[in-house]
């Protein structure tokens, strides 16, 4: 037998079924940008025209994070994480 057959990995087998749990998105850009809090209530502002106002508003001076609940049974969070240098996505199912 080969060690390679002894590596540990995270990785399903190959006839496995797996679930999923939900997407992430992630996508970072330069040059980076200033977080103002005005402006990351201001987005908030803009982003609640669309959907449900951010139920949790989370404006630090190095991430803003906007998050609201998925119906009144789910487990999880729809998430918005905006950073200096990169933009978050992520919503379970």
């Amino acid at each position: 037998m080969s060690d390679a057959e002894h590596e540990p990995t995270h990785r399903p087998l190959a006839n496995a079924e797996t679930q999923p749990l939900g997407y992430l998105l992630g996508l970072q850009f330069h040059p980076p940008i200033k977080l103002i809090h005005a402006k990351g209530l201001e987005f908030a502002a803009k982003v609640s025209t669309h959907a449900d106002a951010p139920r949790g508003l989370d404006l630090q001076e190095n991430q803003w994070s906007f998050s609201q609940p998925l119906g009144a049974t789910s487990r999880g969070v729809f998430q918005v994480v905006v950073k200096e240098s990169a933009l978050i996505l992520e919503w379970p199912f």
